[in-house]
């Protein structure tokens, strides 16, 4: 089986996320060919230009591919408008979420047109599973109705990498023994509500807790002269990532509205960790916590309530400790390999529909 792979690593993260997914596709017996963006591509992809797709499936037409894939779809506009003007001999495969989707009945409408084209292969990923419930504009539109393959993302379960004793892990990041430490992980965008935590942490919070942000390329001048917020603004080590996870007691997830029907890679690490989490009372991180026990709910871009449940998780600490299954969640997880073959599996069952 031959698959053109759109290689959109343009930063570490998606570099990363690209190589799991490659490596797991070729165990699966997968022959793997990239598409590496040259500067054309570079700069539709990061300008959002409608010519976006139009390269990668100029190289498919050239390279007959039984695949042409995309590991997460970013405009199914553009693809679509594409595909309405060419003809295909090869099936496209892509990965979509259902956030972009949730908040626009006219995108929704885009991606059900995508993906009853019958060259299409989709796969939708979910935090969940088949727990995920459908937002409104999906049903509205019938995408709800079409057949396509539901995912959870694909998970390294090394918990060696979290096998750390929470005091020696504060010694190395030089992290007080006597506070309770709040973990804000990961990008510093608007839709991870950083600026809200800080919020909570300047009008509800004492030096009895502190604040932990590890993220990258930010300034945040405002958190300068706290006494109980360290700001780290580099890219930590992939090796010291569950030493600092298992120094804190708390993963604090301030997201944005949004940020409904999403996923997050941080809940995932912060539940190998075994540390409870603090989430929006939005979809799919409500039934998360509500089936799982894994952490306390707040209301979505509320300071107060996000520092009210900061105060709630460390009250009732040892409660969500003794409640939480954390391995029942990742019991629902693949491993990236089992992620690789189950996508490898789906590919096979369309390309013998298509040849019987």
């Amino acid at each position: 089986m031959k698959i053109l792979f759109f290689d959109d690593g343009l930063n570490d993260l998606i570099k990363r996320e690209n190589n799991l997914m490659l490596n797991s596709l070729e165990k699966a017996g997968a022959e793997i060919k990239l598409h590496t963006l040259n500067s054309s591509d570079a700069y539709r992809l990061k300008t959002s230009h409608f010519q976006v797709y139009d390269e990668f499936l100029n190289h498919a037409e050239i390279e007959k591919p039984d695949i042409a894939f995309i590991r997460g779809l970013s405009f199914p506009e553009y693809l679509l408008s594409e595909l309405e003007v060419r003809k295909t001999e090869y099936k496209i495969s892509f990965i979509f979420f259902l956030r972009e989707i949730s908040r626009s009945l006219a995108r929704s409408n885009i991606m059900k047109k995508l993906i009853s084209l019958p060259q299409i292969i989709p796969f939708q990923y979910s935090l969940i599973g088949q727990m995920q419930d459908p937002p409104t504009t999906w049903i509205k539109t019938g995408g709800s109705k079409i057949n396509y393959k539901i995912i959870n993302e694909g998970l390294n379960k090394d918990l060696d990498k979290f096998n750390y004793d929470k005091e020696k892990a504060r010694d190395y990041f030089g992290i007080q023994k006597d506070k309770f430490v709040c973990l804000f992980f990961g990008r510093d965008d608007f839709t991870k509500g950083l600026d809200v935590l800080i919020d909570a942490f300047r009008e509800n919070l004492n030096k009895n807790y502190l604040l932990y942000i590890q993220t990258s390329k930010s300034n945040r001048e405002e958190t300068l002269g706290f006494d109980n917020v360290v700001f780290n603004n580099f890219f930590i080590e992939e090796g010291l990532v569950g030493k600092l996870f298992k120094a804190c007691d708390l993963v604090v997830l301030p997201y944005r509205k949004e940020y409904e029907y999403s996923s997050t890679w941080v809940a995932r690490l912060s539940i190998m960790a075994k540390c409870p989490i603090v989430v929006p009372n939005i979809t799919p991180f409500n039934k998360l916590i509500n089936h799982f026990k894994v952490g306390v709910l707040f209301d979505v871009e509320d300071f107060s309530s996000l520092a009210n449940s900061i105060k709630e998780a460390r009250s009732n600490y040892d409660k969500i400790m003794n409640e939480a299954d954390f391995d029942g969640y990742l019991d629902i997880c693949p491993s990236w390999d089992e992620l690789g073959e189950d996508i490898v599996s789906e590919w096979k069952k369309h390309l013998d529909k298509e040849n019987c």
